[in-house]
């Protein structure tokens, strides 16, 4: 059994680079929600120096509120969007000589993309303008999944660790009553139990399964790093082996 693990990085988060020395993939912010050509460099340099494989992290446009809130947008904004943010980032990486992999929607953009097939479809519609041959990290029960591979994509399933899950396998909203997780054991026991047993807790006492290619620890949250080294630690034990989705 084998499983990817990525962050979200170039986020102005100060564990960026020791993230990267146990992540195996990762989603650079492109400047929908936070940075710019020098964020997005140095984040690539320190990927391609741990060989991590990388992605865009495109975003609404709201630095104000970090890309988490939601508000009204045309699908022919969402390709805009996905043009100006992913081809910033691939301009850079490819001056680099850097081939990103993946992307992956951040925040309100990743919901909204999940339940709205005609946003999805436009955000893919974006991608084609730059590399028809990307990933797509979403999760693998959303609408943006479904399209993606109805047009022969890869999806790339995610779950979250450090998020909690409704019965409906959507995650609880920041803010709610056990959207966080806040003890590494139970992260790591979670993630455990749903690559072993195919099924992971609720907030509301059930169990339910979800597909899963990788596995996302967020920068921003409070002991990230904590929580991966954990999750990292009961994975091997178990026998489960970390590498990239990149790897048949």
């Amino acid at each position: 059994m084998k499983i990817d693990v990525n962050a979200d990085i170039g986020e102005g988060g100060l564990v960026d680079d020791a993230l990267l020395q146990w992540v195996t993939s990762a989603n650079i912010a492109c400047g929908g929600h936070t940075g710019d050509v020098d964020t997005m460099t140095r984040a690539l340099l320190s990927a391609q120096k741990r060989g991590v494989s990388v992605g865009a992290h495109p975003s609404l446009p709201d630095r104000e509120h970090f890309g988490r809130r939601e508000f009204p947008v045309t699908p022919v904004q969402v390709e805009h969007l996905v043009v100006d943010q992913v081809g910033a980032f691939h301009e850079v990486a490819l001056g680099m000589a850097i081939q990103p992999r993946q992307v992956k929607p951040h925040g309100a953009l990743y919901h909204l993309l999940g339940r709205d097939r005609s946003l999805a479809g436009a955000f893919l519609a974006g991608l084609d303008r730059i590399d028809p041959r990307l990933a797509i990290v979403c999760p693998g029960h959303s609408e943006l999944a479904a399209l993606a591979r109805v047009q022969g994509r890869r999806v790339i399933a995610e779950v979250f660790a450090d998020r909690g899950y409704q019965s409906n396998g959507h995650l609880v909203a920041r803010g709610q009553p056990g959207d966080l997780l806040s003890c590494p054991g139970e992260v790591a026991r979670r993630m455990r139990d749903l690559l072993t047993l195919g099924r992971i807790s609720t907030v509301d006492g059930g169990q339910i399964g979800l597909e899963t290619d990788t596995i996302c620890f967020h920068s921003d949250t409070e002991g990230a790093l904590n929580f991966l080294q954990e999750v990292l630690a009961t994975f091997k034990a178990a026998g489960i082996l970390v590498c990239s989705w990149t790897i048949p």
